[in-house]
């Protein structure tokens, strides 16, 4: 009996199927009105705003005064040629002594282009080596340090910089430092950035 209950019940479940199909798609197949076209929205555009006319301001002239020409000094009289000459001074020789002069700081230079269209900007040397690798090495530990390390090759050296420092205070205040961590005064030096 299982059996035929099982049937029996597939075939109502397939009778309801059918008759639900049926209702859903029969009207619309034979539905012969027209759809109703979508209603029309009708937008309503907003007039132009008005932009106050800008403010006029008044423009004052100014007048630059002409340059002056300086007055030119009147040539010193000739020295007549019957007069006196004056007595020559008689200067002993004293032994020079050495003039410590201060250490100078070379000029410092405001950025900007220099003469070939390029930016101005400093790098500071730290060394020069012939040998590759320690050229490289070196530059390792600087950027380990936390720098802008580089190894620009010239001839048959390797120079190892930091940089590039756009003021050349900078760049002088960055090797002093080093000068003092590394406890040399001739640690470094700042020379003219090359590209």
């Amino acid at each position: 009996m299982t059996q035929t209950e099982n049937k029996f019940k597939q075939r109502i479940v397939g009778a309801v199927v059918l008759v639900a199909l049926a209702v859903i798609f029969l009207p619309m197949l034979f539905n012969t009105q027209e759809e109703q076209p979508l209603p029309e929205a009708l937008i309503e555009v907003p007039a132009k705003p008005s932009i106050p006319a800008a403010p006029k301001f008044a423009i004052e002239e100014i007048q630059v005064p002409e340059p002056v020409a300086e007055p030119v000094p009147e040539p010193m009289p000739e020295i007549a040629q019957n007069a006196p000459a004056a007595p020559e001074k008689i200067v002993e020789s004293v032994p020079s002594q050495p003039v410590q002069q201060e250490a100078t700081k070379p000029a410092v230079t405001k950025p900007g282009i220099d003469k070939d269209n390029l930016p101005v900007s400093w790098s500071i040397q730290v060394s020069s080596s012939s040998n590759q690798t320690g050229a490289n090495q070196l530059r390792d530990d600087y950027r380990k340090k936390g720098y802008k390390a580089y190894v620009r090759p010239e001839d048959a050296t390797f120079k190892v910089l930091i940089g590039p420092f756009p003021r050349q205070a900078d760049a002088l205040s960055e090797c002093e430092k080093i000068k003092q961590r590394e406890r040399n005064k001739g640690a470094c030096f700042v020379t003219r950035y090359q590209p």
